[in-house]
């Protein structure tokens, strides 16, 4: 199926590498749990799981509210499934069936929502279809401004009942366990905030087509922007800036292979060599871009703890073992996508 060029034996190993690691990593983190369990967890949690013998996370208020609406939100969202098949049986034109399942689903947010919360989802859509018919690229963003106030829900529920109705949803985004990329993090994580970022703020600044510097240009307003998308604060900042210098240290990286020195480089070491070195020169990048994640997920502090811990508190035997994993699981994350990419010619032809 794949044509990568790679021996088998050879692939063998990475796979065991980058599984083995991962394994390990989850064992690790449950007896680490397990032995803090009783020093660090006073608040927080509470003991409710009696049957995984794990106590119960209640520190996220978002999930002790949508958890009182579960029930009901499976409840509607099962009546929205058997009304959309019942359409589908019955051979119902299309008009009928999305006012059907349009009434529905109307009725199903007032009750979880309200009434006043249900007027203001039809006049921000109202606006938001006013805007794409007949507005510019200001009016794009004005009614940006009005989204970055509303709550945002990713669910892999919707992408099903938007199937189940026969819509085609946008691609879902890759797996962050084989992207070793952050190029391709950004283009196939989040793909709507990507598809907007590349035609209202990147391409309109020149993007790729105009030479490296103004790339890079480019790049630097699109993570202010993304800074100011996501709130602003001190941990952003950090995180943004790591993305830009991975970011920008890949599109250096793509401008030398495509010059004199990178195609004599090429064809001197020959494609499997020349796969190992990019592996290997992905790697540390790859370790920067864990680490700048860290920023986005946990407290300053935390992140700064484990940065330090990783960086100057390692041995080099340790860092070199680290790099080395890292390099086994990009070997696998490229053999990934290589299969993905035969898949997609194949449905092609």
């Amino acid at each position: 199926m794949s044509n990568y060029i790679l021996p088998l034996w050879e692939q063998w190993i990475y796979w065991v590498i980058g599984v083995s690691s991962i394994a390990y990593s989850w064992w690790r983190m449950y007896v680490e749990g397990n032995a803090l369990q009783g020093q660090y967890l006073h608040h927080g949690f509470k003991e409710n799981w009696t049957l995984f013998g794990r106590l119960w996370d209640i520190s996220d208020p978002e999930w002790s509210l949508w958890r009182s609406k579960l029930g009901l939100h499976l409840g509607l969202c099962s009546t929205h499934i058997a009304l959309s098949q019942a359409c589908r049986l019955v051979k119902s034109t299309a008009k009928v069936r999305m006012s059907i399942l349009v009434l529905c689903d109307l009725t199903c947010l007032c009750v979880i929502l309200g009434p006043k919360a249900l007027v203001y989802m039809l006049l921000k859509a109202a606006m938001v279809w006013i805007t794409s018919h007949f507005g510019g690229v200001p009016g794009v963003w004005g009614v940006l401004s009005i989204e970055m106030i509303a709550n945002n829900m990713f669910t892999f529920s919707a992408i099903q009942l938007g199937r189940l109705d026969g819509l085609c949803p946008p691609p879902e985004p890759r797996c962050i366990s084989w992207v070793y990329s952050y190029t391709e993090m950004w283009k196939y994580f989040d793909t709507g905030l990507y598809n907007f970022i590349k035609v209202y703020v990147y391409i309109p600044l020149g993007g790729s087509r105009h030479g490296l510097g103004q790339q890079l240009a480019a790049s630097v307003v699109v993570f202010l922007f993304i800074y100011v998308w996501h709130g602003g604060s001190y941990f952003l900042f950090i995180w943004c800036c790591g993305n830009f210098l991975v970011g920008s240290i890949e599109a250096v990286a793509c401008a030398f292979e495509k010059t004199l020195i990178g195609q004599r480089l090429a064809s001197v070491m020959g494609q499997k060599m020349m796969l190992r070195l990019k592996c290997f020169l992905f790697a540390p990048a790859y370790l920067a871009s864990c680490l700048q994640t860290f920023f986005f997920l946990f407290h300053v502090q935390e992140a700064w703890e484990i940065t330090e811990r990783i960086l100057f508190q390692t041995t080099w035997k340790q860092f070199g073992f680290l790099i080395g994993i890292f390099y086994a699981c990009i070997h696998n994350a490229m053999f990934i996508r290589e299969v993905f990419k035969c898949k997609k010619d194949i449905h092609k032809k």
